[in-house]
């Protein structure tokens, strides 16, 4: 379990977000903990936190037997600084079933070497951006520069004119910093995907910060979350209210408050004018 959740974190830049991904471990005795038991059934609390750390992942625990596991096995094991004997005994096989395991699960990706190699939201990227007018204007305004002036700026990239800065181009794609400047046919989409794990505005808005950019973003995700129908259900129902002030007294007894105390074991209820205490 231990190894499980230390996976998990160490994989959670590729992981958070996933629909689903199948786990693979050659302890049978894990599958049901992590598949079937709710955390009111772990009774082991050291189980119990772990588990409860791996809530944010979707995924399926199989099990596999150690032997065809190759690969993590052999990489499990901490090399040392100078080999022994008994370390060369069987190296030559150990190595030559290794390299056939690589092999046998690179050999379907081999048969299509387009579908391995091509990035295909690159590619969608990369055509949205051709097919897009504005886009063209500010590939080719970055490229030979932008006018002294905002008002010698074409009125479609007067949103770019404070970005300018940082702009820059990269064969026909254009990027703000570290992060890639979305088509405009593409935002509603790259929109959905930014939000596939429903998380909250601020979280989308630092996962977008991360990879894509267009001027306006922010107010687009919150707008995109603000009409989200399962956001909308399952948001904190236990919301702050607003704080209300009651308006001051204009006479004496107009307004009044009253609480009951005790003092040496008999009760009493004070009484107090608001207006004069």
């Amino acid at each position: 379990m231990l190894a499980v959740s230390w996976a998990l974190t160490k994989c959670h830049l590729y992981l958070k977000g996933l629909p689903t991904f199948t786990l693979q471990t050659d302890h049978r005795p894990l599958v049901p903990i992590i598949n079937s038991c709710t955390l009111d059934m772990v009774e082991n609390p050291q189980l119990q936190r772990m588990k409860e750390r791996m809530l944010q992942y979707q995924f399926t625990t199989v099990w596999c037997a150690g032997k065809s596991l190759c690969i993590p096995d052999a990489l499990s094991h901490a090399p040392v600084s100078y080999t022994t004997s008994e370390d060369m005994t069987g190296c030559a096989e150990v190595t030559a079933h290794v390299r056939s395991v690589i092999n046998t699960a690179t050999a379907s990706q081999d048969n299509d070497a387009s579908t391995f190699d091509a990035d295909w939201t690159l590619q969608d990227t990369l055509i949205a951006a051709q097919a897009d007018p504005t886009y063209v204007c500010l590939h080719d305004c970055i490229s030979s520069g932008f006018p002294t002036n905002r008002h010698d700026l074409h009125s479609s990239l007067l949103p770019h004119w404070k970005l300018r800065e940082a702009l820059f181009t990269d064969g026909n794609l254009v990027f703000y910093g570290t992060r890639i400047l979305v088509p405009a046919a593409l935002r509603r989409h790259t929109l959905s995907r930014l939000h596939d794990s429903h998380q909250s505005v601020e979280a989308t808005k630092c996962r977008a910060r991360q990879t894509v950019f267009w001027p306006g973003i922010d107010l687009d995700i919150t707008n995109t979350i603000a009409t989200c129908g399962l956001c909308q259900v399952l948001h904190p129902s236990q919301q702050q209210e607003p704080l209300h002030n009651d308006d001051q007294p204009s006479r004496p007894f107009e307004s009044v408050s009253a609480d009951f105390f005790q003092v040496v074991g008999k009760s009493f209820l004070v009484v107090t004018d608001r207006l004069s205490s």
